[in-house]
């Protein structure tokens, strides 16, 4: 996964992953990640981009 169109006024500090599998949160920090789903199904992944002024913007995807 990829938040390389990710874009802010203010310097981009961090990235985090959020999704939820076998039970359990994942969370992975970074502009690319990679993560492998190894049960069919649909998953969401919420991905929160923070900045330096401490604001920060979510988006999803299934």
């Amino acid at each position: 996964m990829d938040a390389y169109a990710s874009t802010d006024n203010v310097a981009i500090t961090r990235y985090e992953w959020k999704f939820f599998y076998e039970g359990d949160h994942q969370f992975l920090y970074g502009r690319v990640v990679t993560w492998r789903f190894d049960l069919p199904g649909e998953y969401q992944v919420i991905l929160v981009v923070y900045d330096g002024a401490s604001n920060h913007d979510t988006d999803s995807l299934v």
